[in-house]
């Protein structure tokens, strides 16, 4: 019986710090190939609690929530997005192919 106890009582700790981890997890940590059903059921999780979590924005939950979606942009887009620079360069590239 003594053994029970200590198990739920480690148990509940564990549980307990891990769940008041203070970073928020990145969008580089959702994009990952390892963390897949993690994005899946963050993106659900989001979707089904959307109301709760944006009354608060500065919360872990809805900064886990933006990182989420932005890594499943990020990854049905195939890259990352690009900086300004780049995409004028990209632009001019596609114009003067137009007129080879």
């Amino acid at each position: 019986m003594k053994k029970v106890v200590l198990g739920l009582a480690s148990l509940s700790l564990i549980v307990f710090l891990g769940a008041c981890s203070s970073e928020p997890k990145s969008m580089e940590y959702f994009k990952d190939s390892k963390n897949e059903k993690e994005l899946k059921d963050t993106l659900k999780y989001c979707k089904d609690n959307k109301d709760s979590i944006l009354k608060d924005k500065t919360s872990k939950e809805y900064i886990e929530c933006e990182n989420a979606f932005k890594a499943d942009i990020g990854k049905s887009m195939g890259r990352e997005p690009l900086d300004s620079k780049e995409l004028l360069d990209e632009g001019r590239e596609k114009a003067n192919a137009l007129f080879d």
